[in-house]
């Protein structure tokens, strides 16, 4: 079984990597330290594009099991994230890792269906999300859906980016509504409960 690590950094300290015993791939969206970094994107589509780049680019060679990180995963309620990583047993598909909520505010709950909608996505309500979508993930739930599937939703954050007056705040709607349905298009919304502490 392998697995690997992906942490979508922009100006964080990410030297709490070095504890973590899994391999670590690190996408950097900051140009400033692009001489540092082997993976460079540009600075849109916030930890959603990162994650999505990160899906269609290694598509062949996913590993057993992918796990989403952000630059400073500790934000959400998740001090101990490395530890859970590094003990993890991996005898489930999915663990989220930080607080699961359900989505109780009705406009974000109608963004996430017209998202769902638009992108022929099936879902069903409430919609449980996790805050900055930190999980790990086995391939198989990755690969539920197509490649060409994953690729039509990195389409609709360039698209909405691309209209957008400020495009390196990476605030599309796209984003947003996304991490609302991660749950839903890994095919786990309806098993993962609310939890304030994952970790």
């Amino acid at each position: 079984m392998n697995v690997e690590i992906v942490v979508a950094k922009y100006n964080e300290d990410i030297s709490w990597t070095k504890n973590l015993k899994y391999k670590v791939t690190i996408y950097n969206k900051d140009e400033n330290d692009n001489h540092f970094f082997e993976n460079n994107l540009p600075n849109y589509g916030k930890d959603a594009h990162t994650h999505l780049y990160h899906i269609i680019n290694n598509w062949e060679n996913l590993a057993d099991y992918t796990i989403f990180l952000q630059g400073n995963p500790f934000d959400h309620n998740c001090q101990n994230c490395v530890n859970l990583i590094n003990e993890c047993r991996f005898e489930k598909d999915f663990y989220p890792i930080g607080p699961t909520y359900e989505r109780d505010n009705y406009g974000c709950i109608q963004q996430a269906i017209n998202y769902c909608e638009e992108m022929e996505i099936p879902y069903k309500l409430p919609f449980i999300f996790i805050a900055g979508m930190q999980c790990i993930v086995k391939k198989e739930l990755i690969k539920r859906n197509t490649k060409e599937f994953y690729q039509k939703l990195i389409d609709s954050i360039h698209k909405t980016i691309s209209k957008s007056s400020a495009p390196s705040d990476g605030n599309s709607p796209n984003i947003w509504a996304l991490e609302y349905t991660w749950l839903t298009i890994f095919g786990v919304n309806e098993e993962i409960e609310p939890k304030f502490n994952n970790c």
